[in-house]
């Protein structure tokens, strides 16, 4: 999943997160996005919904992290280095 930032519509000034998710692409307000925090081993939880990963620690906060590949219904992702996680 690659991801950047572009103007979308240059008259009213909207910024987007853009990122590229199996072929297709998809956008996130700016305003919408509170950080984007380098990949860090998650920890799982028991009996969580399918499309929880698990949660990271952000500063002191516990954060879920979701699977948004497979709550739209694509495939789920696998988990490496270079995946980006987007704190909203």
């Amino acid at each position: 999943m690659k991801a950047s930032i572009s103007k979308a519509n240059q008259s009213q000034g909207m910024l987007l997160f853009t990122l590229n998710m199996q072929k297709q692409r998809f956008a996130i307000g700016t305003l919408k996005v509170r950080e984007i925090v380098p990949f860090m081993p998650t920890t799982q939880i028991p009996y969580s919904h399918q499309h929880v990963v698990g949660t990271v620690s952000i500063r002191g906060l516990t954060v879920p992290v979701i699977d948004m590949a497979a709550a739209i219904g694509f495939r789920p992702i696998a988990l490496k280095s270079t995946t980006v996680p987007i704190w909203s």
